[in-house]
């Protein structure tokens, strides 16, 4: 004789791991890379800036627009030191596309920081000037 014992019920199959935080995570890690090239396309002035001087003093900077609208040049500093400014004192100068100024130190310029309305470019040189 066999006697009908109910049957357990059949054990519940292991949920399928959701991935929704996994997609989550690199729809924000997009963003903000996709923000950050946007950031560094429309960032700061495209400027070219050549160190020179007489004799190969390197006490003199070129700066060449060479962005695609003009940009105006509010201060120029050199190598973080007070005693390194130009040597004359400029107003703000409008340069348009593919114009050039000539800044002046006192020093041998090894750094150079440009502020612009546009944003500000730092310039490092090493090695004997052009």
């Amino acid at each position: 004789m066999t006697e009908n014992t109910p049957t357990p019920p059949p054990l519940p199959s292991a949920k399928p791991k959701s991935r929704r935080g996994l997609k989550i995570l690199i729809g924000v890690c997009a963003a903000m890379l996709l923000l950050a090239n946007l950031l560094k396309i429309g960032g700061g002035p495209k400027l070219e800036v050549e160190r020179t001087g007489f004799f190969h003093q390197g006490n003199i900077i070129k700066v060449l627009n060479v962005g695609d609208k003009e940009v105006t040049v509010l201060a120029v500093s050199f190598n973080d030191r007070p005693d390194c400014r130009p040597n004359e004192k400029q107003e703000s100068v409008t340069l348009k596309v593919g114009e050039s100024m000539i800044f002046p130190s006192g020093c041998r310029i090894v750094r150079a920081d440009i502020e612009t309305d546009q944003g500000t470019a730092s310039v490092t040189f090493s090695g004997p000037p052009d």
